[in-house]
């Protein structure tokens, strides 16, 4: 089986530990002016932290392996 460009050039991911985190998860009502000033700023900020980026990246894609869809 030949293999596309994204196959030959995509890594490998290993786990290499895992952490028991504690977190509370909150719905807030927020008027659409605040919620697109911070989802603005969010999206400047994340652009330079590469971690950052790599979670939600990963969380994304795990996400839709699931079957499960966040906003």
């Amino acid at each position: 089986m030949k293999k596309t460009h994204k196959e030959e050039t995509l890594g490998t991911i290993k786990v290499l530990a895992e952490r028991p985190v504690q977190y509370v998860e909150m719905d807030l009502d927020v008027d659409e002016n605040i919620f697109n000033k911070i989802a603005k700023a969010g999206l400047i900020e994340i652009k330079h932290d590469k971690r950052a980026l790599f979670n939600y990246a990963i969380t994304k894609a795990l996400e839709e392996l699931s079957g499960r869809k966040s906003n």
